[in-house]
This record gives structure tokens, C-alpha cells and sequence, in this order.
């Protein structure tokens, strides 16, 4: 009896104590919602993540286009020269080269300073070099040695590279009278850095018939680059329709199959190739023989570039990533009434 009581008077206090009805009525509501069991329930709530738009992949192909424009008037503006369509000097006419020059030189300079691998019997296990106070092996030091060997030559090739094309053009504009073998003198310093025999001979060619100094036509001036340009024709194709070849575990019956197949692969390559080379047997043709336009010499790059570019803009509509659909699922606490 007493403790109910003191339940009750406690009951009335605490009544007592609240300020409003409105406080009162919170009070009991909270009370209430407390006594309600709680269940756990598990939503899912699909997004839906839109795919690739149309303005994303054209600004991409704009951007495509923008990289490739140097490359491109390269060959455009010399023929614009080259056919006096315009009165620019040549250094003004090349710029899109020194574009093209300042984008791929810093790949170049990288490319250079490559590590460089030896194959050498020196292993790691080899002792000390006598006299070395820097604690390293044979094989570090030779290491070193070549890849400093190296780097430097190649750097020293591209730096003479760049000289020989400003070379050329001081003596195109006239603001040099050098015979034409002094011109080319970095670019054989270049060649015989690289070991590229044939380029160091053909430049000698050119630099002598362009000096008068040759009476043959330019089908015998051009003889080295006949003999590279044969060996890459045949060689290429050849080890192509080899690489292909049927493994000895086949069947009998594949290898007639493989065979026709290898030959029309070879085949294919082979017109691409000389397709890729008659830029050459044009200009030749027009040294030696006739008088047109040089937009004919540069035709087979101008046909590759416009195909590539209506590919890329097809490919603006066409390959367009499709809604990617992502389900999320949410665990939320509902009361059981």
C-alpha cells in the first residue's frame, strides 16, 4: 500500500514539474514511443548513372584534332611553298615543324635517358673493383659507365639532329651561301652517332647532286634509300607470313589452310607498305620527269589522315557508353504499431 503510494506522489512531482501541457504531452508521447519494439527493415534504392554524352566524346575529338594539327601543315605548307602558292620564307613555312618539335622533344629527352640493360657474365656476386672507395660492383660500375655513354650520345644525336633542320632552312631563306655538304654536316654528325650508315651515305648523295656536283638523276642519287626501302619491303612480309605459321601438333588439313591464310596477310601488308612508300617513287617521278602540283607527292597522307579523322568523328556517335544502373541498399529502423 505505502508503495504505491510513493509511486503515486512521485507520478504527481514529476507532473508538477513540467512547465506547459505542451511539455506534458512530449513527455508522455516520448514514453510511449519508447514502449514501441523497433524492426529493422533493408531498402534498395537503384541510381542510375548516365553513360557517355555525345559533347564528351566531341570534345575529345576536338582535342584529338587540335594535337594533330602541327603534324598535319607540316607537309601542307610545304607544298604551298614548294608550288609558290605562297611568298612565306621557310622559317615562317615550317613552324608547324618547330610545334611539332617542341611537343616531341621532351618525349624524346625521356626516351633517351632510358636505362640502358647489359647482357653481361658480371653478377652481382663479382668482388669489389680494386681501388673502388663508393662500395660498388663491377657490374654497377659498368653499368653506369654505359648507360652515361649512352644517354650522351643519343642526346648529342638529337641536338644534331635539330641543328641540321635549321641548317637547311638558314640556307633555303639565303641567309647563308654554304655549299650544301657543309650544311649537312650536322646531320651527318648525327647519322654517325646513331649508326645509321645508309642515312650518312644518302646525305652525302643529296648534299653533292644538290651541289652540282653529281650529274646522275635522282633514281641513282636515291640509291641507298632504294636498297633500305627494298629490304623492308620484302623482309617484313616475309616474316610475317611465317609468324603465322601452323604449330607441327595440327591437323594435316591446316596447314593448306594456314598457308593461303599467311599469304594473303603478307599479301596485305605488302600494299600497305608500298602503299605507304609511293610518297617516294612520286616524288622521283616528278625530280626527274614531269612538272605537277607536289599535293600529288603527299596524297597517300592526306588519304590516311581524312580516313582517320571520319573515323574518329563516326565514332563520336557511335560509341557511346550505355546507363550504368547501381543498387544501394539502406537499413532503416521502423516501429511496429
Amino acid at each position: 500500500m505505502s508503495t504505491a503510494a510513493l509511486k503515486s506522489l512521485s507520478s504527481l512531482r514529476s507532473i508538477g514539474q513540467q512547465t506547459s501541457f505542451r511539455d506534458l504531452k512530449s513527455n508522455v508521447a516520448a514514453k510511449a514511443a519508447a514502449a514501441i519494439p523497433l524492426k529493422e527493415t533493408t531498402r534498395m534504392i537503384p541510381q542510375v548513372s548516365s553513360g557517355g554524352s555525345v559533347c564528351a566524346n566531341f570534345v575529345l575529338f576536338l582535342l584529338g584534332l587540335i594535337a594533330i594539327a602541327p603534324f598535319v601543315l607540316v607537309p601542307v605548307f610545304v607544298c604551298l611553298k614548294l608550288d609558290h602558292d605562297v611568298t612565306w620564307s621557310w622559317a615562317t613555312t615550317l613552324i608547324p615543324l618547330w610545334i611539332c618539335n617542341a611537343l616531341v622533344l621532351p618525349y624524346l629527352v625521356a626516351k633517351n635517358m632510358a636505362p640502358v640493360q647489359l647482357d653481361s657474365a658480371v653478377t652481382e656476386e663479382t668482388p669489389l673493383v680494386a681501388g673502388s672507395e663508393n662500395g660498388k660492383t663491377m657490374a654497377e660500375e659498368a653499368m653506369e659507365s654505359a648507360n652515361c655513354f649512352v644517354h650522351t650520345t643519343r642526346n648529342l644525336a638529337l641536338i644534331a639532329y635539330l641543328t641540321a633542320q635549321i641548317f637547311v632552312v638558314l640556307r633555303l631563306d639565303g641567309v647563308v651561301t654554304w655549299q650544301w655538304l657543309i650544311v649537312f654536316i650536322p646531320y651527318y654528325v648525327a647519322s654517325i652517332l646513331s649508326c645509321e650508315g645508309f642515312d650518312l651515305i644518302q646525305a652525302l648523295l643529296i648534299a653533292a647532286k644538290m651541289d652540282g656536283m653529281l650529274d646522275a638523276s635522282w633514281s641513282m642519287v636515291l640509291m641507298p634509300s632504294w636498297i633500305g626501302l627494298a629490304v623492308f619491303l620484302i623482309f617484313l612480309p616475309v616474316q610475317t607470313y611465317w609468324a603465322f605459321k601452323a604449330s607441327p601438333d595440327d591437323d594435316e588439313t591446316v596447314e593448306p589452310k594456314s598457308r593461303v591464310f599467311r599469304f594473303f596477310i603478307a599479301f596485305g601488308l605488302f600494299l600497305g607498305l608500298v602503299f605507304l612508300s609511293s610518297p617516294i617513287f612520286v616524288a622521283i617521278y616528278r625530280l626527274d620527269y614531269a612538272t605537277f602540283s607536289t599535293f600529288y607527292i603527299a596524297l597517300p597522307f592526306f588519304v590516311l589522315v581524312g580516313i582517320a579523322i571520319l573515323v574518329s568523328f563516326a565514332s563520336v556517335f557511335i560509341m557511346k557508353s550505355e546507363p550504368q544502373t547501381t543498387t544501394i541498399y539502406v537499413t532503416t529502423a521502423d516501429n511496429e504499431c
